[in-house]
C-alpha cells in the first residue's frame, strides 16, 4: 500500500492515495483475492493502523483532514453517518460547487454576461446555444435566469457600448427580454 501513497514533507501532511480514485476524489483498493471488492483506501489505512478490525457496518471513517484522497493515519477517525453529515454541513460540503467552480462546467460567468447581452440585443437563442456549444433548452434557461441565476451583470455595464445607445435610441425591448435585463 505505501507505494500507492504520496507521504508530504511536513510531520502532519495528509498522505495521498496516488492511484485509482472514485468521482468525488476518495481513493480505493481491491482486497480479496476472488471477489476483488474494491473498498476505501482511507479505511484500509485505519484498518491497518489501529487494532481491533474493521470498522462496524454502521461506522464510517472520517477525515479530520477534509481531504478525501488522504489515507494518513493521523487524520482518520472512526464516527457515525451523522458524525459524518454534522461534519459536511460544518465545513460547508452540502452543496455542489455551483458555476465555475463546478468542475464539470463548460461555461465561464463571462459567458453568461454575453450570452444575456446578446438576448437583450435581438440575438435568438438558437444561434447563442450554437455559439456556447450548449443545448437550445439550456440557452433559454441562462437568458431567463432561471440557471446561472447567481450571475449579475457588473456595475457600469450598461453606462457604454452598443446596449446603452440602442436603450438611449428609444428601442423597444420585448417584455420578455426587459424581464432579463431587469
Amino acid at each position: 500500500m505505501r507505494e500507492r501513497v504520496l507521504v508530504g514533507n511536513e510531520p502532519d501532511s495528509c498522505w495521498l492515495w496516488t492511484t485509482h480514485q472514485v468521482d468525488d476524489g476518495y481513493g480505493k483498493i481491491q482486497v480479496g483475492p476472488l471477489d476483488r471488492k474494491r473498498i476505501g483506501a482511507h479505511r484500509v489505512s485505519w484498518y491497518l493502523n489501529n487494532p481491533g478490525g474493521f470498522p462496524s457496518i454502521s461506522q464510517v471513517v472520517r477525515h479530520r483532514c477534509d481531504n478525501p484522497p488522504c489515507v494518513n493515519p493521523d487524520h482518520l477517525e472512526i464516527g457515525t453517518v451523522s458524525d459524518n453529515n454534522r461534519d459536511m454541513m460544518i465545513r460547508g460540503r452540502n452543496r455542489p460547487p455551483r458555476g465555475e467552480m463546478n468542475g464539470k462546467s463548460r461555461l465561464r460567468e463571462s459567458d453568461v454576461i454575453d450570452a444575456r447581452y446578446q438576448f437583450m440585443t435581438g440575438r435568438s437563442t438558437s444561434s447563442i446555444a450554437r455559439c456556447l456549444g450548449v443545448a437550445h433548452s439550456l440557452a433559454s434557461r441562462i437568458v431567463s435566469g432561471k440557471r446561472w441565476a447567481s450571475v449579475e451583470f457588473p456595475l457600469g455595464y450598461f453606462e457604454s457600448g452598443p446596449v446603452m445607445s440602442s436603450l438611449e435610441r428609444g428601442r423597444r425591448l420585448s417584455n420578455r427580454r426587459a424581464r432579463v435585463a431587469a
